[in-house]
């Protein structure tokens, strides 16, 4: 009689607990993003509008300065305090709307966002600027982002996945609140695709600039079965973006997406790889924390020698080579930790990820492992590195111990 009587209890528990107790059954509230580009202004009109579903949308507290966003008008309540803007819209659900400038030049001059007669390169966060969300208990979004091109315009590419004509769906399963923050790129566009390994991949440029795309795409076809093996995941989409001057010189990463310029090789001389660093920062997405930008830029570079060695991309001998370089270059670097990690800095950082995996090895593990530990965590602090080093040796890193 009392296992009876604990069987019902328990049954009667689950059957008290609410709908949402299953994440596919939490209460939702959708959204959909909308833009159009207006070359003729340099900006893009923006729409966000929200309707309630079994959860809804309280408020969005939005940053966004008056040099780059401006007539912010909306549905409900709108209030603009310094460089933010709280909107709240009505309990049904409502739209905000704006005007953002989309030419963004760097401190060298050179632009990471840009907008010509003919197309446009520019970030989904620069569109939808970052925001603190008040939501329902336990709601989640389901976004969509939709494009609308100027007379002319006849391609854009994005990271998510295309319902239909200008339609995106917008998902983040590890996040409550969606918003499309990967690179995008629209206009006159030359775009090429393939898949690899379930990984659809697609690089565009804008018509008439260099991109090498078929050797970008034989370079991946190497490189990307490695990495799905060391970090044990791929994204589902992946867009790549490159043009030439006046944008900026380099390369930079965003969900499911990275930029490169045009005049950036595929493969450098010292055998590191500016796409793989990009790659290995889209797929693990590590950060690190505030005086630690070394591990995520060590990490990536790291990766882009050992990810090109294991794919026979360069030889071990050049491998060897680079990251005896490294640590030459490296040496006259006091401290690792800094705001940003660039040049030596970077470098030291490589080599002591090299010899980290040997200490790894040693001890029955490696840097593979690591990474995906360090893979779960938001921001990576040096603090964090050697507790997940220490888990996987079952001893306090020699290495991390001296790193200041």
């Amino acid at each position: 009689m009392n296992q009876f009587r604990a069987i019902l209890a328990v049954l009667t528990l689950l059957l008290a607990l609410p709908a949402w107790s299953s994440a596919s059954e939490r209460p939702k509230y959708s959204l959909r993003y909308s833009v159009e580009f207006r070359p003729e202004s340099g900006s893009a009109a923006v729409e966000i509008r929200t309707q309630r579903d079994t959860g809804r949308l309280v408020a969005l507290d939005l940053a966004m300065p008056a040099d780059v966003y401006s007539q912010v008008s909306g549905d409900g309540s709108v209030v603009h305090n310094g460089e933010r803007v709280t909107w709240t819209p009505p309990k049904e659900g409502g739209a905000l709307r704006y005007s953002v400038v989309i030419d963004h030049q760097r401190a060298d001059g050179a632009f990471d966002a840009r907008i010509t007669p003919d197309w446009v390169i520019v970030r989904g966060d620069r569109l939808f600027p970052p925001a603190k969300v008040r939501a329902t208990k336990n709601s989640v979004s389901r976004a969509q982002l939709h494009v609308k091109l100027p007379k002319g315009w006849d391609d854009v590419e994005t990271p998510f996945t295309k319902i239909t004509g200008g339609d995106f769906a917008v998902a983040n399963p590890t996040r409550k609140f969606d918003r499309p923050v990967g690179w995008i790129a629209a206009g006159k566009l030359t775009s090429s695709r393939e898949t690899i390994f379930d990984c659809k991949v697609t690089l565009t440029a804008p018509k008439g600039e260099r991109s090498d795309k078929v050797a970008a795409i034989a370079m991946m076809r190497e490189a990307l079965p490695v990495m799905l093996q060391a970090f044990e995941k791929l994204p589902d989409k992946l867009l790549i973006v490159r043009s030439g001057d006046p944008m900026w010189r380099g390369g930079l990463s965003a969900p499911g997406s990275l930029w490169l310029h045009a005049d950036r090789p595929l493969l450098s001389e010292n055998g590191t790889s500016p796409l793989l660093h990009e790659l290995t920062h889209v797929i693990t997405g590590v950060r690190g924390g505030p005086k630690d930008d070394w591990i995520a830029e060590g990490l990536a570079e790291f990766y882009s020698l050992e990810i090109g060695r294991r794919a026979g991309l360069i030889s071990a001998a050049r491998f060897a080579r680079s990251i005896k370089m490294a640590t030459r270059l490296g040496e006259k670097v006091e401290t690792l930790r800094a705001t940003q990690s660039q040049r030596d800095r970077t470098r030291k950082a490589v080599a002591l990820f090299a010899a980290l995996d040997t200490e790894l090895r040693a001890n029955g593990s490696n840097i593979d492992a690591l990474t995906r530990l360090l893979m779960r965590r938001e921001v990576v602090t040096l603090e964090q590195l050697r507790i997940d080093a220490k888990k996987l040796q079952g001893k306090p890193s020699a290495l991390l111990a001296s790193v200041k």
